[in-house]
């Protein structure tokens, strides 16, 4: 089996990626505030082309909610465009997931809570899985989707193996 990777995909313009391996061992974090769009290119070249691994990503299906303003509106989908662009022309495959489905998979309990409750809900359960990358609002979300992904593709593999 070659070197697998899963990408984990926060587009929100204050969002990140998380790249993880499949066993857990090596997982890095990279908060979108530090970085440029060419940046991120480069950091998910050097991995897929360098370092040689195939890497399966899964982004976060935003949208833009009633209350959001036009600005914010159109900047989801400017973000989200450009990951799918991205993962496109670099002919990573990708798959997008809501994020109810990845935090009920992930049994995090985050229903009916306010945004800012849910939001500091999920950085408290990804400094519990994940404290030495020291996760904060911006790398919490990405950290999480691609455990989720890791998770997903695991139990991908398990079932192939039994049929």
């Amino acid at each position: 089996m070659s070197k697998i990777l899963i990408l984990g995909i926060d587009p929100g313009s204050h969002g990140a990626m998380s790249l993880t391996s499949l066993d857990g061992t090596f997982r890095k974090v990279f908060g979108f505030s530090k970085y440029t769009e060419h940046d991120i290119k480069d950091i998910i070249l050097e991995h897929k082309d360098f370092l040689g691994y195939e890497i399966q990503a899964y982004l976060e299906e935003v949208h833009a909610m009633p209350r959001d303003g036009k600005v914010q509106a159109f900047s989801f989908g400017k973000n989200f465009g450009f990951w799918i662009g991205l993962l496109t022309g670099l002919d990573v495959p990708y798959r997008t997931v809501i994020p109810l489905k990845w935090q009920s998979a992930l049994k995090l309990k985050t229903r009916g809570l306010e945004y800012k409750e849910k939001k500091n809900a999920l950085k408290a359960n990804a400094q519990r899985l994940f404290p030495h990358l020291k996760p904060t609002l911006e790398t919490c979300d990405a950290l999480l989707i691609a455990e989720y992904g890791r998770q997903v593709l695991l139990s991908t593999i398990r079932e192939a193996r039994h049929v």
